[in-house]
């Protein structure tokens, strides 16, 4: 008992933390048990690599093949390290999962001071880490889940680094950055922009803590390069393109007309047969009709700098998106891709309930409260995190509604995951000021105030 009492703040919080960490890793294998009876052809892709060994250059420089579609190497990595099993994968998924919420909720309360903020803030990242919105997709062999495991370590991995500034640190959290980019190929555009930003911060106001951006900032960009060069020996970018043209620039003529002047063939086909189709109907269909060859030869040499030059010179197109579209990817969060409808099971169904507990515009409110605090005192950027965030997950919109119009829902969930993550911490970062003595300082700042304003007797 004695030792108990003996404690710090600290041990305690860790405790806690981990008894949470625990108790999830008990119910959600005991209480989320789901056979997936579903065949998914992104799951067949990746388990393509399970027999490849990962010395061999095909593993990462993969080329399409009838009924495959080359991946990033991450997710087929963490197929290969659980023996292509499908237990194995869910039970990998799972852990990761519960393990990023012991993580994230680590590093974000290495910067609050009072134990009491530290569990509410660890309460309600369980809670968020609870919702069927994200347990449901570690039932199923998908990318979602591990994706998101990775991009939640990557965020803890990077508040521990900048919180104490250890070369160890440095190059853990590097070693996740080239983990989680590759889980997707458009990670790395937005870690970039999410680097700059720290970057920018660090040379204007914490020169010290520049030396371990700069070799991040360096770092990505080799990583985006070598994912670019991986991206064009297997075409990757071809599908989402080719989604691209077909369901958003075929029903434009205008649009349609300028890419027809940049040399796209087969134009007046695409139009007779694909321009009054509904959105995503059957458009695989296409990669095996010959009538088209000449159209997926041209996206494979000249398609990805054309729709590129396309972005920049119609920013109608590009940030041409609509209030109720933006409104909608800003909602996004009860996803049921998987096993048709299944509704929440288990543990899951109180957090579900409950989240999601913040709109959009609350998360904003909160990420520009935050910047207060960092105004008055330039050395707490931490108080920028949010913010950042912000910038993120609306590059991220930005990157995804323009390079891909397949299964929007499936792509835009994590946006209001990341909603909700970003207000938490908001949250947290705000609580973390002393409130008592703050606003002591404005009510005698008051009063002294008065005093100097009254007339002298």
């Amino acid at each position: 008992m004695k030792y108990i009492i003996n404690l710090n703040s600290k041990q305690i919080y860790f405790i806690i933390n981990l008894a949470f960490c625990l108790a999830s890793l008990i119910l959600i294998f005991t209480t989320v048990q789901i056979v997936p009876t579903l065949k998914y052809p992104d799951t067949a892709d990746y388990m393509h690599y399970v027999n490849i060994s990962i010395f061999s250059k095909e593993f990462y420089y993969a080329e399409s093949a009838l009924y495959f579609f080359p991946r990033p190497f991450t997710i087929p990595l963490m197929y290969k390290l659980a023996g292509g099993d499908y237990n194995n994968i869910l039970i990998l998924q799972k852990t990761m999962h519960v393990f990023a919420a012991f993580l994230l909720s680590f590093s974000i309360c290495t910067f609050l001071k009072q134990l009491w903020n530290k569990v509410i803030i660890t309460t309600l990242i369980y809670l968020l880490f609870s919702t069927w919105t994200m347990v449901s997709w570690t039932t199923i062999p998908l990318s979602e889940s591990l994706t998101m495991s990775f991009l939640f370590i990557w965020i803890a991995t990077f508040l521990l680094l900048i919180k104490y500034r250890k070369i160890y640190l440095l190059v853990i959290h590097f070693l996740i950055t080239i983990l989680f980019s590759f889980t997707r190929d458009s990670w790395p555009y937005i870690i970039f922009v999410f680097y700059i930003l720290w970057f920018l911060v660090a040379i204007i106001y914490d020169k010290k803590l520049s030396k371990y951006i700069s070799p991040l900032l360096l770092g990505i960009i080799i990583i985006f390069l070598v994912q670019n060069d991986m991206s064009e020996a297997g075409k990757r970018y071809k599908t989402p393109l080719v989604n691209s043209i077909l369901f958003r620039i075929i029903p434009n003529d205008t649009y349609t007309d300028w890419f027809v002047k940049q040399g796209m063939p087969c134009a007046d086909s695409l139009r007779e047969n694909w321009k009054m189709r509904p959105p995503y109907d059957q458009g695989w269909l296409l990669y095996r009709d010959p009538q088209y060859n000449d159209f997926m030869k041209w996206v494979e040499t000249k398609g990805k700098s054309t729709y590129t030059k396309f972005l920049i010179t119609h920013p109608a197109y590009s940030l041409g998106i609509s209030y109720k579209e933006f409104k909608n990817i800003m909602t996004i969060h009860d996803v049921r891709y998987h096993e048709g409808s299944v509704p929440p099971i288990g543990y899951t169904k109180f957090a579900s309930w409950l989240f999601p507990i913040f709109p959009f515009w609350l998360c904003v409110v909160l990420s520009l409260l935050c910047l207060i605090p960092f105004f008055k005192n330039k050395h707490l950027i931490i108080y920028l995190l949010p913010i950042f965030l912000i910038v993120f997950f609306l590059a991220n919109v930005y990157l995804i509604y323009n390079a891909d119009c397949f299964e929007k829902e499936r792509h835009f969930f994590i946006t209001n995951i990341l909603i909700q993550l970003t207000s938490i911490i908001s949250l947290g970062l705000l609580l973390n000021i002393p409130l008592r003595t703050y606003f002591k300082k404005i009510y005698y700042g008051k009063i002294k105030k008065s005093n100097d304003s009254a007339p002298s007797v």
